[in-house]
């Protein structure tokens, strides 16, 4: 799982979008308007997020 903000100025948005099409079976979630480190500004929303990632029973093919 992949996850960045869209005000992320270290991992531009084209570069998340590059880097999850080259794993096969990732996630990439994308934050509105958070930086980099998207768990310190929506700490609720990221570790919502990371709970359903993880409670997934999910493998690529």
């Amino acid at each position: 799982m992949l996850i960045v903000g869209t005000a992320d100025e270290i991992t531009p948005d084209a570069i998340s979008v590059r880097m999850a099409g080259e794993i096969e079976g990732s996630w990439l979630v994308r934050f509105r308007g958070i930086p980099h480190v998207g768990s310190s500004h929506a700490p609720e929303e990221y570790g919502r997020t990371v709970v359903t990632f993880l409670g997934t029973n999910a493998s690529p093919a």
